[in-house]
């Protein structure tokens, strides 16, 4: 997997032979009075990703990291490619890497 730091949003890239994913995490530490979007990082075309399976799993891998590492973090923006591999429960665990990263302090590449 490869971590990035990219225009706010912390990025995991998960590429294994013919499946592919990327999720980017913008958060806020309490998610009050914060709407929660999803964004796809492409310009147009059909969308093979249920996005709300994909925030669905998400929130599911966030609420777990935050419980495992005593963490309170809340999913502000949730980036991704439209025509990424699914099945959405993949996001669940990106989303639970991204903070175990944090948490532990390790680095995000930065472009």
């Amino acid at each position: 997997m490869r971590y990035t730091f990219i225009d706010n949003a912390y990025r995991v890239v998960r590429i294994t032979g013919p499946t592919h994913n990327l999720l980017g995490l913008e958060f806020r530490d309490d998610g009050q009075d914060c709407v929660q979007t999803a964004v796809d990082l492409r310009n147009g075309g059909q969308s093979v990703i249920n996005q709300d399976e994909l925030i669905r799993h998400v929130n599911q891998g966030v609420s777990d990291a935050n419980r495992d590492f005593g963490a309170n973090y809340f999913a502000m923006t949730i980036q991704y490619a439209g025509d990424d591999t699914p099945p959405e429960d993949i996001y669940s665990v990106l989303a639970y890497k991204i903070i175990e990263r944090l948490v532990t302090s390790e680095s995000f590449a930065s472009k």
